[in-house]
């Protein structure tokens, strides 16, 4: 994502800082990728998150090797927004204010670039239990949310072509219907009704 958003030359690539050159299958995806500017903050910034067990963020057991914590003081939203916009967020906490705290978001890993003092403030992982005091809930990211549009667009397109096909169905028989009653019915003869009948159970 980051060394695509550079190749392109993304207005929003520059927050990311330095990165790796863009090799053989990084160019390949750049020449193919004519909107990718505008395309790639859209795939990849918007993602659904799954409850993770509290006892996985108040311990520090529960951090990947290597992870800088960052802290600050937003609400719930604000925090899962926060790791939307950042690549490299995964999971995230907050925690509800208590008489010794503001309330806190803490990401569990992120661009330090992108969170800055002094709003932001990068914690040592033995930190982080103390900073998750109040009531805390703990999320770690899943599936981008446009699978989740795509899915659900896909089901309305499915459920508008299952009743477009019924009326298009029922359209039809009711044109036969009244053809054949104008044309063709004689008396003591069935009805288009009844010959439908007919055609489907002879008995």
């Amino acid at each position: 994502y980051i060394q695509l958003g550079s190749a392109l030359h993304c207005h929003w690539a520059s927050k990311y800082g330095e990165v790796p050159p863009c090799g053989a299958s990084c160019s390949w995806k750049v020449a193919i990728l004519e909107k990718g500017c505008w395309l790639m903050p859209e795939l990849c910034e918007s993602f659904s998150y799954a409850a993770r067990p509290v006892e996985n963020c108040t311990s520090t057991l529960g951090l990947a090797a290597g992870s800088q914590p960052l802290v600050s003081s937003l609400s719930s939203e604000a925090c899962r927004t926060a790791c939307d916009a950042d690549i490299k967020c995964k999971d995230f906490a907050h925690s509800s204010a208590t008489t010794a705290r503001p309330e806190v978001c803490l990401l569990f890993s992120g661009t330090v670039q992108l969170h800055k003092a002094p709003e932001w403030a990068l914690v040592q992982p033995s930190q982080v239990p103390s900073y998750l005091q109040g009531e805390t809930s703990c999320w770690q990211r899943a599936d981008p949310m446009v699978l989740t549009r795509f899915g659900r667009r896909n089901l309305l397109l499915a459920i508008s072509t299952i009743v477009l096909a019924v009326v298009l169905a029922v359209s039809a028989w009711s044109a036969f219907n009244l053809m054949y009653n104008m044309h063709h019915r004689r008396r003591n003869k069935p009805n288009a009704w009844q010959l439908g009948l007919l055609m489907c159970c002879p008995c």
